[in-house]
């Protein structure tokens, strides 16, 4: 909310049945000083940041409960989206993280992801969500959808790094 600047977005009734990730250095937001570690980096006049952070730990530790495996993401990706439920969309979703990776390691997390989208199908629908910067502009940054097994890729948004003016 006061975030858009233009637009509305869509909505849709999910089901969510499981939340996985990683990361190579995983916080556990359950654990009670997660909370105090993760506030100990926003600026204490930040007082906008620090909301953003509780909104998104009131997420992470919503239902169902998330596990995070201590992973670099192309061998997460290889080693848990290749297999997907039948009758589930498998969502790939991550933001702001393609620039850390060096570009060997980005090239080979992007044909992991694209690889597993290619082989989906109609019971088994693959989407990849990310949030991230634009090459021309670093400071541009879209979200964008793309879904298999109809190979369809949408910009949903753009917005600031922060996830303000979006539209």
């Amino acid at each position: 909310p006061g975030h858009f600047a233009s637009g509305k977005p869509r909505a849709a009734a999910l089901t969510i049945t499981e939340r996985r990730g990683c990361d190579v250095n995983p916080i556990d937001v359950y654990d009670p000083g997660a909370a105090t570690f993760l506030r100990s980096f926003v600026w204490p006049e930040h007082v906008e940041r620090a909301r953003r952070l509780d909104a998104a730990l009131r997420i992470a530790r919503s239902e169902p409960r998330l596990r995070v495996d201590a992973a670099d993401a192309a061998s997460w990706v290889a080693g848990h989206a290749a297999d997907p439920e039948s009758g589930r969309t498998t969502v790939v979703f991550h933001s702001i993280m393609l620039p850390y990776l060096d570009p060997e390691e980005r090239a080979r997390f992007t044909r992991l992801v694209r690889a597993r989208g290619e082989a989906a199908d109609r019971d088994r629908p693959f989407a990849w969500v990310a949030l991230e910067p634009t090459d021309a502009d670093p400071s541009v940054v879209q979200l964008i959808c793309e879904q298999w097994p109809a190979h369809r890729r949408e910009l949903l948004a753009t917005t600031t790094p922060h996830g303000t003016n979006v539209r």
